[in-house]
């Protein structure tokens, strides 16, 4: 039998690499993501902006935005783009730490 590879399959399995929950991640990967969340909370503290202030500034549900700062979600690249609109950062500047 040959199998045969399809760029659907292919595709698939790139976005499951990429789009895994944080239980699938390293420890190291854990690690980094909750220092990304130390550093966003770190932020929004500094601009004395409380998490109802992060949905005034347009976020859409403060809760979610909550559990990335304690590092218990992985945050996509649209989702890390959204929060440094509302902190009105740079992702370089929350980044570079990490």
């Amino acid at each position: 039998m040959v199998k045969i590879q399809s760029p659907v399959c292919n595709e698939l399995e790139r976005t499951k690499a990429i789009t895994r929950s944080k239980s699938q991640l390293s420890v190291e990967e854990r690690k980094k993501l909750k220092k990304l969340g130390q550093t966003i909370r770190a932020e929004r503290e500094k601009q004395n902006l409380t998490l109802y202030g992060v949905e005034d500034r347009g976020y859409s549900f403060y809760q979610h935005w909550q559990a990335v700062e304690k590092g218990e979600k992985n945050v996509t690249f649209t989702t890390l783009l959204s929060m440094c609109e509302i902190l009105r950062k740079h992702p370089s500047e929350l980044l570079k730490d990490i």
